[in-house]
């Protein structure tokens, strides 16, 4: 069956491209954790080696990873 399928597809491009594709034509992306409100426009990750630096970026991995990674109650 997935031999017919591959007949379908050309290695050298995508099938689903732009405007037809699922996606369109501006596909956004997202990430966390989320940069300080102060700094939101930015997706730059950036600090320097000192605790005061790194502590906001490791806390809000701490908390995006409790809500996700919480043991089943």
């Amino acid at each position: 069956m997935l031999t017919v399928f591959y007949q379908t597809l050309d290695m050298n491009i995508p099938k689903w491209q732009l405007d037809g594709s699922l996606i369109g034509s501006n596909p956004g992306l997202g990430f966390r954790p989320m940069p300080p409100v102060e700094n939101v426009e930015s997706t730059l990750i950036w600090y320097r080696a000192s605790d005061e630096n790194y502590k906001y970026w490791t806390n809000e991995l701490d908390t995006f990873l409790e809500s996700e990674w919480s043991p089943p109650s």
